[in-house]
């Protein structure tokens, strides 16, 4: 739940520093969203507090949308971008359920 907290207080400070305007801020931004929100599910299903499980999962949706609105190609990057994104959030869920189960 640290983790989670550090990492959502280090975006307001790389907007401030200013690198957010060039693609690798923007790119920082929502690896830094989607690394709390697998700090929350983390913290959620150790602790065997669903809420923060979905928390965390609707802030990972969220980050991969930012991920993919940030990232400019063809349709064939954002499909594959989806399929990757899709194959890691169905990881994280099925540990998220066998944490929960034991």
């Amino acid at each position: 739940m640290a983790g989670a907290l550090l990492l959502a207080l280090l975006v307001p400070a790389v907007f401030w520093s200013g690198i957010v305007t060039g693609m690798a801020g923007k790119i920082i931004v929502a690896s830094l969203v989607l690394l709390a929100a697998t700090a929350l599910m983390a913290a959620g299903a150790v602790g065997g507090i669903r809420r923060l499980v979905m928390a965390g999962s609707v802030l990972f949706g969220v980050a991969i949308l930012i991920l993919l609105w940030q990232t400019i190609g063809t349709l064939l990057d954002q499909s594959l971008f989806f399929l990757i994104a899709g194959a890691v959030l169905l990881a994280v869920a099925s540990g998220a359920r066998r944490r929960s189960r034991d």
